[in-house]
């Protein structure tokens, strides 16, 4: 089965990905990328979708939000 490292920036919310090919490999690459500061997580290939979906709610929440702010300042 294959696994992909999915890091999100904690700042921007913008996110990479890298598949690899065990989970062995995607949980070194996702310890790589929280140590320059990214939200990292291991996940199932086959769960990829529903996870981007998922954070991609999440980063238009927070544009949302951002534009809610600047509305009424």
């Amino acid at each position: 089965m294959d696994y992909i490292a999915q890091a999100i920036d904690k700042h921007t919310g913008l996110f990479r990905t890298c598949t690899v090919a065990d989970k062995e490999l995607a949980t070194k690459t996702a310890k790589y990328y929280r140590s320059i500061g990214y939200n990292a997580k291991v996940i199932p290939a086959d769960e990829y979708d529903k996870a981007s979906e998922e954070n991609a709610r999440k980063r238009q929440e927070q544009i949302d939000l951002q534009m809610d702010v600047k509305k009424y300042a």
